[in-house]
């Protein structure tokens, strides 16, 4: 595959992941919460949530992916020890930081769960602090803007 092709496909799904999250946090959110708890703002909410969640797993895949690809492909291994490998590892840490608050916010917390039907077989929406909740997503938001300052760094080297 050609490596162009690849960074193209690294930048992209870094492009559309922080992108949206900041999209879904700074202007879906606050604007489907001024319409009131009354409308359908909470479903509308949900279902964009839903959607988002599994665009955004394919990014981190996809991520996980050409970055690997693009570290066999710059020599990486000669690089490990120097200034920037350094910052290739905290780019690294950096990342992992990110997906562990991502797999915490998708699937432990999971404010985008259907709610279900009175009298249905299937587990009520867990309670989470919305507190809480909003410093995670700001905390995503923060570390994945960390992550691409650091590659933007790397690539100043």
């Amino acid at each position: 595959m050609s490596p162009t092709l690849v960074l193209w496909l690294h930048l992209s799904a870094a492009m559309i992941l922080i992108g949206g999250l900041i999209a879904m946090r700074v202007v879906v959110r606050p604007v489907l919460k001024a319409a009131g708890p009354e409308s359908r703002s909470h479903a509308l909410m949900q279902q964009m949530g839903r959607r988002f969640r599994t665009l955004s797993w394919v990014c981190v895949v996809t991520l996980v992916l050409t970055g690997s690809f693009n570290l066999l492909n710059a020599g990486a291994s000669e690089r490990i020890e120097t200034d920037w490998g350094v910052i290739l590892m905290i780019k690294l840490f950096a990342f992992a930081i990110l997906v562990g608050l991502l797999l915490i916010h998708d699937f432990v917390l999971d404010p985008y769960r259907e709610t279900s039907p009175v009298g249905s077989l299937k587990k009520p929406p867990r309670s989470f602090n919305r507190p809480m909740l909003d410093v995670l997503q700001g905390a995503i938001i923060a570390t994945g803007l960390i992550v691409l300052f650091l590659a933007a760094y790397l690539a100043a080297l």
